[in-house]
């Protein structure tokens, strides 16, 4: 397995070696060794001549430049980059990320977080090698790290609280023994009032369902009833229209007969009036 570099950028010597050694001692059944500079300008040089070179962690805040300058170097270094600050500063997390930083470490944060963004980043930039592995195995570790310093430190109370238990036991037992004896008495009551009302809820279902049938069978009647009752007034309307069409031939029979009479009436009146001016004309 080739040897894989990281690269401590932090113009603090003593934080940039604890940081080496972290890192070694983490990673080093992955063959990862660690390298450390103080200045920006000395890493980005080493950076160009590590071979091998996987990741830099950058500390931001040099002496000859501010966090704002040692982020327009970030691409400078020509691998991945995690940036490295004192200060958990959102906004410059978020100018941090834009400027191509992969991840931040939060300094005082603890060894185990930090160690496991380390370790995230080389397996994601370099695929097999075991680092997820080895952040697993962090965890775990630190897991039962704590559980071991909360066990010490608080064996003595446990051990008492248990004794203690354990000399109450028998007054706990009586408690609960009398506790269900009047919980045993109470269910029983209830039981037997669940039970009177189940029955009254039979009975009025019962009731229930003889007064549903009583209401289906009056509609049903009803329906029987707005039948006829269509039906006769459909026969009532046909009788109507029947009727409205014999009056109708009955006004154009006595318009028709009208018109006889005035004709005879008025043939009539001609020929009187003619015998009148023959009687006239004979004087």
């Amino acid at each position: 397995m080739e040897t894989l570099s990281v690269l401590v950028v932090d113009d603090d010597d003593t934080q940039c070696r604890l940081m080496v050694r972290a890192v070694e001692r983490n990673f080093r059944h992955l063959n990862v060794r660690a390298i450390c500079a103080n200045t920006l300008q000395q890493g980005i040089n080493a950076a160009r001549s590590i071979e091998n070179l996987a990741l830099v962690i950058l500390d931001l805040s040099f002496k000859e430049s501010g966090p704002h300058e040692t982020l327009k170097h970030v691409y400078d270094f020509g691998c991945p980059v995690i940036g490295c600050t004192g200060v958990d500063d959102a906004d410059l997390i978020d100018e941090g990320l834009r400027a191509g930083l992969i991840n931040f470490i939060i300094k005082g944060t603890g060894e185990v977080s930090q160690m496991e963004k380390i370790g995230l980043a080389l397996e994601k930039f370099n695929p097999g090698i075991g680092a997820g592995k080895a952040v697993f195995n962090l965890r775990r570790h630190a897991k039962a790290t704590r559980w071991k310093e909360w066990w010490q430190q608080n064996a003595v109370s446990t051990a008492a609280l248990f004794l203690a238990f354990l000399g109450s036991a028998s007054a706990v037992a009586s408690t609960v023994w009398s506790h269900n004896t009047s919980a045993i008495r109470h269910d029983l009551l209830v039981s037997t009032e669940l039970k009177k009302h189940e029955d009254r809820l039979t009975a009025d279902e019962k009731d229930l369902g003889i007064l549903k049938q009583a209401v289906d069978d009056g509609f049903r009647k009803i329906g029987e009833s707005d039948e006829k009752f269509s039906k006769a007034l459909s026969e009532l309307k046909s009788a109507a229209e029947v009727s409205n069409s014999e009056r109708q031939a009955n006004k154009e029979a006595i318009h028709q007969f009208q018109v006889t009479v005035d004709s005879r009436l008025e043939g009539q009146n001609k020929m009187l009036f003619e015998i009148l001016k023959e009687i006239r004309s004979r004087k």
